[in-house]
């Protein structure tokens, strides 16, 4: 098992779309690492599953990573 952590540093220096960055698609720029597909937003590590992986953010697990870290974000409607 294996850990690898990002820092704001390294994240701002990957290239944005829209004006923000991505950690996810920062995630995919590390060695052993692959996108599950073209439109989906999950990852794989060294032949895992995108199940697999434990994604903690200020030490808290993040179950559903794609929504809060990845470019799908939700958002409210207006009423």
């Amino acid at each position: 098992m294996g850990v690898d952590r990002l820092n704001i540093k390294t994240i701002k220096q990957i290239p944005v779309v829209f004006g923000e960055a991505d950690v996810l698609r920062t995630v995919l720029t590390l060695p052993g690492v692959t996108s599950v597909g073209e439109a989906s937003t999950g990852f794989n590590v060294r032949g895992g599953a995108a199940d697999q992986n434990l994604v903690l953010f200020n030490n808290a697990t993040v179950y559903n990573p794609s929504i809060y870290l990845g470019s799908s974000r939700p958002s409210t409607p207006i009423l």
